[in-house]
C-alpha cells in the first residue's frame, strides 16, 4: 500500500491502482487498503468498483471513512438516491452530525428535494448556529423553494459569520 501511495504522489495513479489491488488481494479485509483503493476508483469515476471496495457483503460501508468517500462518489456521479441513503447513514454514525446533516442536505439538493434539504440544514443549525456554510446553503434551498424573503436573512447571516466566503 505504501508503494501505491507513493505512485499517486508521483502522478502515476494507474500503477498505484495496480499495486493497491495487489495489496487488497493479500489482505482483503484491511479497511485502510479498501478505502485507499476506493479513492483510486473514485479518481477513475468507477462507481461499481468503488462500491465493491467500500461496502461490506450486506451493502453497508465498511467504516465511516468508507461511507463518506462513497457519498462523494455518488454525489460526483449524480446518484442522488444513493447519496441520500449514505447521508442518512452518516447522520447515525459520524462523530460530527453537523457535517452529516450538511452532506444530507446537499444530496437532497441534488435530488431537487429542497424541503428536505431545508429540514436537514435547520437540524445542522440547531447543532451549530455559527455555521456560515449551513446558513448559506439554507438561503439557497429557501430560494429554490421560492421563499426569497426568507432566504435573504440566511445569506446575511452567512456573510456576517464568514465575510470571506464566496
Amino acid at each position: 500500500r505504501k508503494l501505491a501511495m507513493s505512485l499517486v504522489r508521483a502522478g502515476r495513479p494507474a500503477e498505484s491502482l495496480e499495486h493497491a489491488e495487489r495489496a487488497l488481494e493479500i489482505d482483503p479485509d484491511d479497511p485502510r487498503t479498501r478505502v485507499f483503493v476506493g479513492q483510486l476508483y473514485r479518481m477513475q469515476r468507477n462507481v461499481a468498483a468503488a462500491e465493491l471496495a467500500l461496502l461490506d457483503e450486506s451493502g453497508v460501508p465498511i467504516n465511516r471513512e468508507a461511507g463518506a468517500l462513497l457519498y462523494q462518489v455518488y454525489m460526483e456521479s449524480d446518484r442522488a438516491d444513493r447519496a441520500i441513503d449514505l447521508g442518512l447513514w452518516l447522520v447515525d454514525v459520524v462523530d460530527d452530525p453537523i457535517y452529516a446533516y450538511a452532506a444530507l442536505a446537499r444530496a437532497y439538493e441534488l435530488a431537487e428535494q429542497y424541503e428536505k434539504a431545508e429540514e436537514s440544514l435547520r437540524k445542522a443549525l440547531e447543532l451549530d448556529p455559527g455555521s456560515a456554510t449551513a446558513w448559506n446553503n439554507l438561503g439557497w434551498a429557501l430560494g429554490q423553494l421560492g421563499f426569497y424573503a426568507a432566504a435573504v436573512p440566511c445569506f446575511r447571516e452567512a456573510v456576517e459569520l464568514a465575510p470571506e466566503m464566496p
